[in-house]
């Protein structure tokens, strides 16, 4: 996840071993849901970039759910 901390537009970059589906979601710190979004991922690099500018400065949760498994991955809005 890059830049951290972000002022225009965050990137969440990983690498997806086989084909799968997932549900991803932005929380800020009080757990109110921002941005959601349910996809399928081929193999392989996948990569979201998201226009973050008319957020307001904070903390927030990076999170993507599959089938093998939650990660969660903060930053910082400036």
């Amino acid at each position: 996840l890059y830049p951290n901390p972000v002022r225009t537009q965050v990137t969440a970059a990983w690498s997806a071993p086989t084909r799968e589906s997932g549900h991803i979601r932005i929380v800020d710190s009080v757990g109110k849901v921002l941005w959601e979004e349910s996809r399928s991922f081929g193999a392989g690099d996948q990569l979201i970039e998201l226009d973050v500018s008319d957020w307001p400065g904070g903390f927030y949760l990076f999170q993507i759910q599959t089938a093998r498994g939650k990660a969660v991955k903060p930053f910082v809005k400036e």
